[in-house]
C-alpha cells in the first residue's frame, strides 16, 4: 500500500478533491499538509504549540517493541526505539522536522507526560508535565525521594533552546505520596523572559526553598500558579484559600504589564485575595456556602495575579467550562468555550440575559475589569480558539449534517472532526473535515484532535490517528493498516486563506487599489476598524486602524501574497 507521510497539497490526486466538493467555493479551506512519524511504534500527542515562525512544537509519549529499530520523525531525525517513553518534537513551516528528543524514567518507573508545551519571545521551548523518580534531561538527572517509584511521579518545568537544548528544568514536588501529588498542566511566559506555571496539587507544593501548603477543603486537590525566572529560579508560588477545589484549570495567560490571568473551574468555595467565588458543591455536605446537587454546572472563572504574585481580582463568568483566553485591543478579552446539556448557565451582561442550553461553544466579550460586555454562541462544540478580534475556530466532532451558515456539510458517517472558523459579524467560513472509513458512530473516532491553534489564517491541528484518513486530498496511512494498524499522532495545517476567507458582511464591503500594490493601497471601508496584515503564513506583519471611508495606507513590506483584514471583511492583497 502507499503510505504517506508528510504530503503537500500539490502531491496527491485530483480525485480525491471530491472529499470537500460539497462546499461553495468561499466556504472552503485547503489542508497544506499532514505528516506523522513511522515505525514499529506507538505514539501519542498530549500537547502542542505554534511559535512566531510558524514552526510547530508537539509533546507527548511513544512505547515500541523489542524489534523496533527507531521512531522515524521524517528528515532523517530519529528516536531509539524503548520500552515507553515521552517525547518532543519540531516541526518547521513546511511540516520538515527540525529535531526530537525524548524523556525516560528510570528503571521499573512510568513513563514521563508531558502536559503543555509553549514557547517565549526568543522561540525557546517551555515544558511541563510529570515524571518519575530519575528521569534525566539532558545533562541534568532530576531525583524526587519517594516511597514508591514504580507509582510515584512528581512534577517538572524546563527550557530548552529553539535548537532543542536543554537549559534548566526544576522539580514540582508534593509532600503528598502518592500517584502524581502535583500535577503541572498550564504554562505562560511574559516578555521579559520569565515563566509562569499553574497547576494542581493535595498537600504541600514544594519547589526550591519554597513551601506551599494547600488552602482547600477535605481531600480535594488545590491550584497553585507559580512564577519562575528566565534561568528557572521560582521567585513565588500562590494558591487560592478556602474551601478550593478545583474541577479543571484550563489556560493561563500573561499580559503585556506581567499580570497572570488563570482560567478555569472551582467546585466549592475560593478565595483569591479579597474576592471570594463559589462554584458547585455536595448536596448536603460539611463547610460553608450553598448547597447544591453535584452534578449542577461549574461555571468557569477568571482570576489574575500582578508580576509580584498579588491577587488582584477573580470573577466567574456564568459560562461553561474547557475556556480559553485572549486578549483583545483596547481593554477587551475574550474567553472562548464550550458548554454542555443537560446544565445550564447563565451569562448576564450589559445586552442582557443570555441561558445557554443544550450544547455548543461561546466566546464572551469582557471588559478590562471583567465586566461582561456581550456573549456569542453557536451549537457546534469541539476545540475552541479565538482570535484578538473575536474571531472563532472550532475543531469539532459529528458525523450529521453540519449548516455553517449558506454552507452545509453533509451527514457523514466516517467524519472523524471538521475545522471551521466563524467571524466577529458570525460568517462561517474555512470548513474543512477529515474522514475515516474505521469511524464507528457512538465512539471515540479514530483520527481526532487533541490541540487547535491559530496564526492569521492558518490553523494549525495536532492530534492522534489510527488506520487511513483522508485530509482533503491528503491520505494518511498509520503502519500496519489495515491488519494491524498502531497509533501515531498527527500535525496538520490548515490554509483558510486561499478558498476559505470570509466574505465582506453586508453594508461593510472592502475594496483594495491598486491590487497588485507597491508601495502603498488605497483602502476603502464603510465601517473602518481594527486593520491586519498576515504574511503567507499567518504572521501579522502590520497592524493599524482606519476610519470609515477611503483611507491611503503605506505598506512598506517585501513582495509576495498576504491577507488584508478590515474588521470582518476579508481581501487578498498582492504586493510587487
Amino acid at each position: 500500500m502507499l503510505q504517506f507521510r508528510h504530503l503537500p497539497l500539490a502531491w496527491v490526486l485530483p480525485g480525491f478533491l471530491l472529499l470537500v466538493g460539497a462546499l461553495p467555493a468561499a466556504a472552503q479551506s485547503s489542508w497544506d499538509w499532514v505528516t506523522m512519524p513511522v515505525g514499529r511504534s506507538s505514539s501519542y500527542a498530549m500537547a502542542s504549540t505554534v511559535d512566531a515562525q510558524g514552526n510547530t512544537i508537539v509533546g507527548g509519549y511513544y512505547s515500541a517493541d523489542s524489534s523496533a529499530a527507531s521512531l522515524d520523525f521524517g528528515n532523517g531525525v530519529t528516536l531509539p526505539a524503548i520500552g515507553g517513553a515521552a517525547f518532543l518534537a519540531k516541526y518547521d513551516v513546511g511540516g520538515a522536522c527540525s529535531w526530537a528528543i525524548r524523556l525516560e524514567g528510570g528503571a521499573n518507573a512510568q513513563s514521563p507526560v508531558i502536559r503543555r508545551v509553549t514557547t517565549d519571545a526568543a522561540g525557546n521551548v517551555l515544558v511541563t508535565g510529570v515524571c518519575p523518580d530519575s528521569t534525566r534531561f539532558g545533562a541534568q538527572l532530576l531525583r524526587f525521594p519517594t516511597a514508591n517509584p514504580t507509582r510515584e511521579r512528581q512534577g517538572f518545568v524546563g527550557k530548552l533552546s529553539a535548537a532543542g537544548t536543554w537549559q534548566w528544568v526544576k522539580g514540582l514536588r508534593d509532600t503528598y505520596i502518592g500517584a502524581d501529588g502535583v500535577e503541572p498542566t498550564l504554562l505562560a511566559p511574559d516578555a521579559q523572559g520569565n515563566l509562569y506555571v499553574a497547576g494542581t496539587f493535595y498537600d504541600t507544593l514544594r519547589v526550591d526553598n519554597l513551601r506551599l501548603p494547600a488552602g482547600r477543603w477535605r481531600s480535594a486537590f488545590g491550584a497553585f500558579v507559580a512564577r519562575f525566572d528566565s534561568a528557572g529560579r521560582c521567585q513565588w508560588a500562590r494558591s487560592p484559600q478556602g474551601w478550593c477545589s478545583v474541577a479543571d484549570l484550563t489556560d493561563l495567560k500573561v499580559d503585556a504589564a506581567g499580570d497572570a490571568y488563570l482560567v478555569g473551574v472551582i467546585d466549592h468555595l475560593a478565595v483569591f485575595g479579597t474576592d471570594s467565588l463559589w462554584g458547585r458543591m455536595v448536596s448536603g455536605g460539611a463547610g460553608p456556602g450553598p448547597s447544591v446537587p453535584w452534578s449542577a454546572p461549574a461555571d468557569a472563572f477568571v482570576a489574575r495575579l500582578n508580576a509580584a504574585g498579588q491577587w488582584r481580582g477573580a470573577y466567574d463568568l456564568g459560562t461553561g467550562g474547557s475556556a480559553r483566553l485572549t486578549f483583545g485591543a483596547n481593554g477587551v478579552n475574550y474567553v472562548a468555550g464550550d458548554f454542555y446539556e443537560p446544565y445550564e448557565h447563565v451569562f448576564t451582561s450589559a445586552t442582557g440575559v443570555d441561558t445557554l442550553l443544550g450544547s455548543g461553544s461561546y466566546v464572551a466579550r469582557l471588559g478590562a475589569q471583567g465586566q461582561r460586555l456581550a456573549l456569542r454562541t453557536t451549537d457546534k462544540v469541539g476545540l475552541v480558539a479565538v482570535e484578538p478580534d473575536g474571531t472563532i475556530y472550532l475543531a469539532g466532532f459529528s458525523q450529521d449534517s453540519l449548516a455553517f451558515g449558506a454552507y452545509t456539510l453533509p451527514a457523514r458517517p466516517e467524519r472523524a472532526f471538521y475545522v471551521a472558523g466563524l467571524s466577529p459579524t458570525n460568517q462561517w467560513f474555512g470548513v474543512a473535515e477529515v474522514t475515516n472509513p474505521a469511524v464507528v458512530p457512538g465512539w471515540y473516532p479514530p483520527t481526532y484532535p487533541v490541540d487547535l491553534h491559530v496564526r492569521g489564517a492558518t490553523v494549525y491541528v495536532s492530534g492522534n490517528h489510527l488506520g487511513t484518513a483522508n485530509f482533503g486530498p491528503v491520505v494518511l496511512t498509520s503502519p500496519g493498516a489495515p491488519a494491524a494498524p498502531r497509533g501515531e499522532f498527527f500535525v496538520a495545517r490548515l490554509n483558510t486563506a486561499p478558498l476559505g476567507l470570509p466574505q465582506a458582511a453586508a453594508g461593510a464591503p472592502l475594496t483594495l487599489w491598486p491590487n497588485p500594490a507597491h508601495g502603498f493601497v488605497q483602502v476603502a471601508t464603510s465601517t473602518g476598524g481594527l486593520v491586519q496584515v498576515q504574511d503567507a503564513i499567518g504572521r501579522v506583519v502590520h497592524t493599524t486602524h482606519l476610519a470609515p471611508g477611503t483611507s491611503h495606507l503605506r505598506l512598506p513590506l517585501p513582495p509576495g501574497l498576504y491577507t488584508f483584514r478590515c474588521g470582518a471583511a476579508t481581501r487578498k492583497l498582492v504586493v510587487q
